[in-house]
């Protein structure tokens, strides 16, 4: 089996979410962030009997692991799902006000 993975940087920026910078990276200038997008792709290649072959399917099985670990690890929608950014960004205004009423 060949792997090949090639990383891609084409020098574009990207977009954060909205108060992205502010509340989960504590800065006071969103502008302040540099953000770039980055692609990666992943070349599986086996020899064409081997995948057909009961025992070798086996070894070929962590391919899907591997490829959702890469997912998870590098996916920018993964990530924002993983730490509930969504359920963030609706409760931070109603904790801005708690905080800012028991000043």
């Amino acid at each position: 089996m060949r792997i090949c993975i090639e990383g891609f940087f084409d020098g574009f920026g990207s977009n954060l979410p909205d108060q992205f910078a502010c509340l989960y990276m504590n800065r006071d200038d969103p502008f302040s962030v540099a953000v770039f997008s980055v692609n990666a792709r992943v070349v599986f290649e086996a020899k064409v009997m081997s995948v057909f072959s009961p025992r070798r399917f086996e070894d070929y099985a962590w391919v899907d692991s591997f490829c959702k670990y890469l997912d998870a690890t590098f996916s920018s929608d993964t990530f924002f799902e993983r730490i509930g950014w969504e359920s963030a960004l609706t409760v931070a205004p109603w904790l801005e006000r708690g905080r800012l009423t028991s000043l």
